[in-house]
């Protein structure tokens, strides 16, 4: 099941302010300030992507992700 809508653009809405606060950091804080919220940008991403995988599978449309067929589970 994808995630519902709500929890996506709130996602969406951390990612920004996430990206907003690195954008600051770059300018004048610890680099390991900036490698966390990196990281943090990362997992948000890896959501997204598993999102859109979940979607796949729920529409039965496996084209972009296997060739056209369901993995071997």
């Amino acid at each position: 099941m994808a995630l519902p809508e709500s929890i996506m653009q709130s996602m969406l809405d951390a990612e920004a302010s996430v990206r907003n606060a690195l954008a600051f950091a770059a300018r004048s804080e610890d680099p390991l300030l900036c490698a966390t919220l990196s990281q943090i940008l990362r997992d948000v991403d890896s959501v997204k992507q598993y999102d859109e995988i979940l979607k796949k599978k729920d529409s039965g449309d496996w084209n972009d992700f296997f060739g056209g067929k369901p993995p071997q589970l």
